[in-house]
């Protein structure tokens, strides 16, 4: 149970890494 919820928390933080990317390169556009 532990490791399945450090994966989620891992892949959480990735995707919000991911978004603030994002979210920057349209914001130069």
């Amino acid at each position: 149970m532990l490791r399945a919820l450090e994966d989620i928390v891992a892949i959480g933080r990735r995707v919000k890494i991911q978004v603030l990317n994002t979210s920057r390169g349209f914001s130069k556009y």
